[in-house]
């Protein structure tokens, strides 16, 4: 019984394999029987093959028994033990176990593992009537024991394999976090999803470098109240076909409002993926397309004032020259006439041809046909020397600040010209101040681009974007009846491209407006 007890705690307190258990198990019932041989016999197609062995001398290959031919067989079909006396005179008895091992008497008790019998362990003797009931109650209880001990190793084992399988899983959906967070996180496009209601369920972090809102403050609210009020409808009729569409997508491209109050363009793709359990909702994938759009606009608007350009010199060209026969024909008659209203009528004709004259010279300027007279100046210069006029042209209730580079900004450009360009831009911007404010004319050197720009800056009304579009038309103007001709802004347009630079306006009601000159510096510096 001691050795049992060591068997069992042997078998339960080690880590081994099964073949390792077996062996101990027919080591141990070898020698609480003092038996010859004792081995352990597991099925094995239809037969059954003695799998561990214990006992000297052993055979070189592994003995199989057929089930339906031997006492091992009959003992694993019934899970019942059985002892015999005379394996010879035993019709259940097994020739191969005779013949390979001289057996003349054994013990047979089935292995069973929750109701199966997975296997015998047998007891062989060279000696007929070898073995008594005690010697059969020793090796069931052995039996017993290394059942539970397999038992215990196979359920160890699937907790392993199942342990083993969680871990693996766990671990895929650690890398398919952390690949999600990388696609996501660090991705330049603005990916987010909606329920069905429009409310935004998940946003990624790009949200704050796009929109410059966190996560917290977008995800549960409704998308449309971050869309402008011209581009709802476009969205609200998107969201609808989306969800008439399962697994469908749309392209669209809306302005969604920043977190500084301007608009950006956002142009994506949309995807109905609420029929899907794992996402449930419809994503959306949007790229920041607001440069590429103002760059098309430029480009349009610069298209379009070219071709407005061109036709008003044109125009300007040949009503020049109507002009000048009028002026010339008229001083002719002037000089002939003696009667005084006579003459004062043809010289106010000649008047009004003079004033068509300069209006002529401003559509050429606009339309860069004008002769200009290009040398290569400082152009801070050239602002410090018409400052003192500048400040004369705006009112008290006005402050006019002037900064300067230390370095000189050497362009090639023509000086009454550049004045000219000035003097509109600071008119401009006195009118947009009817309470008062401030102007601000900075002037400073790009070296990276190498490139001078001046800019002037106040702080007044503003104008819409509509008006924004169409101020360096020919003729447009916001002011009055008889306060402006709409030229001015045009030639300034005019004369800046003609000097090879560029000019830019951004401006928004209520809280301002700034113009920004480009020009190409001398390539000599």
């Amino acid at each position: 019984m001691h050795a049992v007890i060591a068997l069992q705690e042997e078998l339960g307190s080690r880590r081994m394999d099964r073949d390792r258990m077996m062996r101990r198990a027919a080591e141990c019932v070898r020698d609480v029987v003092s038996a010859d041989y004792a081995a352990v016999a597991l099925p094995c197609d239809e037969a059954l093959e003695y799998t561990v062995l214990a006992g000297q001398p052993l055979p070189a290959a592994p003995i199989r028994l057929h089930r339906g031919a031997s006492l091992t067989g009959w003992c694993l079909e019934n899970r019942r033990a059985v002892r015999c006396d005379e394996i010879e005179a035993d019709p259940r008895g097994s020739v191969v176990a005779r013949g390979s091992l001289g057996a003349r008497s054994l013990l047979n008790a089935p292995l069973v593992a929750q109701g199966t019998a997975i296997g015998v362990l047998s007891t062989l003797s060279r000696q007929p009537r070898a073995f008594t009931d005690a010697d059969l109650r020793a090796v069931e209880l052995i039996a017993g024991v290394l059942s539970a001990a397999m038992l215990n190793a196979s359920t160890h084992a699937d907790r392993e394999v199942l342990l083993a399988e969680r871990s693996a899983a766990l671990e895929h959906v650690r890398q398919s976090e952390e690949l999600h967070r990388a696609l996501t996180e660090h991705s330049e496009d603005l990916i987010n999803i909606l329920d069905a209601r429009g409310t935004i369920t998940y946003v990624c972090p790009a949200v704050t470098r796009v929109l410059g809102w966190t996560v917290a403050e977008m995800q549960g609210k409704l998308v449309r109240e971050h869309v402008h009020p011209d581009d709802r409808h476009v969205m609200i009729a998107t969201h609808r076909e989306l969800l008439a569409e399962p697994g469908g997508s749309r392209h669209m491209t809306v302005r969604l409002r920043h977190k500084d109050g301007t608009w950006r363009y956002l142009e994506g793709y949309g995807r109905n993926l609420l029929h899907v359990p794992a996402v449930r909702g419809i994503t959306s994938n949007a790229r920041d397309v607001t440069e590429r759009r103002l760059l098309e606009e430029q480009l349009r608007q610069s298209q379009k004032m070219e071709a407005v350009g061109q036709l008003a010199g044109g125009v300007a060209h040949d009503f020049n020259n109507v002009l000048s026969a009028i002026t010339g024909y008229g001083e002719l008659l002037a000089q002939d006439l003696t009667d005084g209203d006579l003459r004062e009528n043809v010289l106010e004709i000649n008047r009004a041809a003079w004033r068509g004259a300069e209006l002529t010279k401003k559509l050429l300027a606009f339309s860069r046909k004008q002769v200009m007279r290009v040398e290569v100046l400082d152009a801070v210069e050239v602002v410090r020397g018409i400052e003192k006029m500048l400040r004369h042209v705006i009112p008290d209730d006005v402050t006019l600040q002037a900064s300067y580079p230390a370095e000189p900004l050497p362009v090639e450009i023509d000086r009454t010209q550049l004045e000219q360009v000035l003097m509109n831009l600071i008119i401009n911007a006195r009118d947009a101040l009817p309470n008062g404010g401030c102007i601000r004319l900075e002037l400073e050197r790009q070296l990276v681009s190498d490139i001078g720009r001046i800019r002037v800056i106040d702080n007044g009304i503003g104008m819409s974007e509509e008006t924004r579009s169409h101020i360096f038309e020919p003729f447009f103007t916001t002011k009055g009846e008889g306060k402006g001709t709409g030229l001015g802004l045009a030639v300034v347009y005019g004369i800046i491209r003609q000097l090879r630079g560029s000019i830019a306006v951004e401006s928004r009601l209520g809280t301002g407006t700034e113009f920004t000159i480009r020009l190409p510096l001398h390539r000599a510096v």
